[in-house]
């Protein structure tokens, strides 16, 4: 209400009107579904998950909450987040939506991000829940959430964490926690000429075999990226993982190595590193 807040509140009002321009002629095509990957805030209609709908986005059905005003996101059916980042608290929630979302338009006032598959994916590789990434959408978010965006997530988070690409002993090899999964995937023809013949499915016991019952098979490690975009194409994004820990050979020693009294592992470093290393003896 007061005067020198007004040029801040009209800039404000333009950017969300661009943002929801934006998000009715890119991201409008993809209504009720999951965009699998993002370039330029533009996707194509092979790359939605979920139901497509003509035309843009219908806003105007968006349902508004109890206590709109004091939340800081809009939350298209699409996937499409719109973020006041005058918000109080808007740190911490940009650095949720980082987490979770791509950024497609980051002006001075309002910030455009998009959910996708391979957001998702980045998401619960540090750790985060696919349960958790809704219910703080909802506690955010100035309008209910549709139901078919919600679906969308966590039909894809059925898959999410349960297919990884692991580099043991300078080996590559796929571990999937659900054998069907695997099946579908080496089925693919540009898989199948990358999977080698060893059958990996048990601990062999020298070492090289998983630390835990999965389905495992080895691939060629000159073919990884078309088997990651295989995996990409079926909606089965891997998580890479490096098991350090079994990485250990006469080439490869371990490093007696310490950080110093005197160094300070700052803020944003030891979250980078917590992200990395969520998993003890993995490195994501």
């Amino acid at each position: 209400g007061r005067a020198e807040d007004v040029p801040r509140t009209v800039k404000a009002e333009r950017e969300i009107g661009s943002a929801g321009a934006s998000a009715a002629t890119g991201a409008g095509s993809s209504s009720g579904g999951l965009i699998a990957t993002t370039g330029g805030g533009s996707c194509s209609s092979t790359d939605v998950l979920g139901a497509e709908a003509g035309g843009g986005e219908d806003l105007a059905a968006l349902v508004l909450v109890k206590g709109h005003s004091r939340r800081p996101l809009w939350v298209y059916p699409s996937g499409r987040i719109v973020f006041e980042c005058f918000h109080p608290k808007s740190a911490e929630v940009t650095d949720f939506l980082m987490a979770v979302a791509e950024p497609v338009s980051r002006p001075e006032l309002v910030h455009e991000y998009q959910i996708t598959v391979l957001s998702l994916n980045a998401a619960v590789s540090t750790g985060i829940d696919i349960e958790q990434v809704i219910q703080i959408l909802v506690r955010l978010s100035k309008n209910e959430l549709d139901g078919s965006f919600v679906q969308s997530i966590r039909r894809q988070g059925q898959c999410i964490g349960k297919s990884k690409l692991v580099l043991r002993n300078n080996r590559r090899f796929l571990e999937f926690a659900d054998a069907e999964l695997l099946q579908k995937l080496c089925e693919d023809p540009d898989v199948a000429q990358s999977i080698l013949q060893q059958d990996l499915a048990q601990d062999d016991g020298d070492g090289a075999g998983p630390a835990q019952a999965e389905a495992t098979v080895e691939i060629n490690p000159l073919r990884v990226e078309e088997v990651k975009a295989a995996a990409h194409r079926l909606r089965m994004p891997l998580l890479q993982e490096y098991d350090y820990r079994q990485d250990r050979t006469d080439k490869n020693p371990q490093l007696n190595g310490h950080v110093k009294p005197e160094i300070a592992v700052r803020a944003y470093q030891q979250h980078a590193l917590s992200k990395m290393f969520s998993v003890d003896g993995v490195a994501k």
